[in-house]
């Protein structure tokens, strides 16, 4: 079979740029519209970290519902949504280390 672009190093990059903007949000843009009329700047924030552990979730045979991706009115981690999409991309990263994704 042909190399292609390897999704991992792709998922890595995405993960990377998306900590980083995150990690340039300041309390005070937390309840900022976004160009979803429905979600917030937390919402927003949540929803993406709701989507990493659900994809996690998925990698690992686990059993986070997929509606879990539209929770989006919780708190925060106590963490901080920074350390908290870090943590929870390098999971996803290392359960594909395991995988055979071609």
């Amino acid at each position: 079979m042909a190399q292609g672009l390897d999704p991992i190093k792709i998922y890595q990059g995405a993960g990377q740029a998306l900590v980083t903007a995150f990690g340039s949000v300041n309390a005070g843009q937390l309840t900022a519209s976004t160009p979803c009329s429905e979600w917030n700047v937390k919402n927003l924030l949540n929803h993406n970290l709701n989507v990493q552990k659900f994809l996690h979730s998925t990698l690992i045979a686990g059993s986070v519902e997929p509606s879990s991706m539209n929770d989006v009115n919780g708190d925060l981690p106590t963490e901080g949504a920074e350390a908290a999409l870090k943590s929870i991309t390098d999971q996803v990263i290392s359960a594909a280390h395991g995988m055979d994704l071609t």
